[in-house]
């Protein structure tokens, strides 16, 4: 069925929320599943259960603008390199830097060699999950801007977005 490149984009960002989906319901399941177990000294609240499902639909939404700002076969290869070892990077700093890591452990493993959750680490979990929507909505509103027509309405969605992401960076710090 024809279509235009704007309704391709947009239908592949819409689909893009099905393995996030699918990350959310298993992310509750399993902690459901950990807090009948009796695993948690401190349970997770369901802003540390959001940031997987977030970071889910991120990767897609940045695969997305990625194929359309540079398609060439060499990008997803330098794309996860790059973000790799800027996550590795950004996690071995014992400060700050860690918080602005796709992927934050908010777990302190406690007194029981690693097997036991013990308590939740300092931050805001849910300002993290706005620094990473705000994140992703950016790449989102990156690859829709290369195939509208509505350019203004993109830009004002991306000054929203970088908002988001900016105050949720700078509120999940302790």
């Amino acid at each position: 069925m024809p279509s235009t490149g704007e309704q391709r984009v947009l239908a592949l960002l819409v689909a893009a929320w099905i393995p996030a989906l699918i990350a959310l319901a298993l992310n509750v399941l399993i902690r459901n599943y950990f807090v009948w177990q009796d695993v948690y000294v401190e349970a997770p609240a369901m802003s540390h259960v959001l940031q997987s499902p977030v970071t889910v639909l991120g990767g897609c939404y940045l695969g997305i603008m990625l194929g359309l700002w540079l398609p060439q076969r060499v990008v997803p290869v330098l794309a996860m390199v790059v973000l790799v070892a800027g996550s590795i990077v950004l996690s071995s700093d014992e400060s700050r830097g860690a918080y602005f890591s796709p992927l934050v452990s908010w777990v302190d493993w406690g007194p029981y060699g690693g097997k036991r959750w013990y308590a939740l680490e300092a931050g805001s979990p849910s300002a993290h999950v706005a620094y990473l929507f705000g994140l992703t909505g950016l790449a989102g509103c990156a690859a829709w801007l290369r195939v509208t027509c509505q350019r203004s309405l993109a830009f004002a969605l991306s000054t929203a977005f970088l908002a988001l992401a900016i105050w949720g960076g700078v509120t999940q710090l302790p």
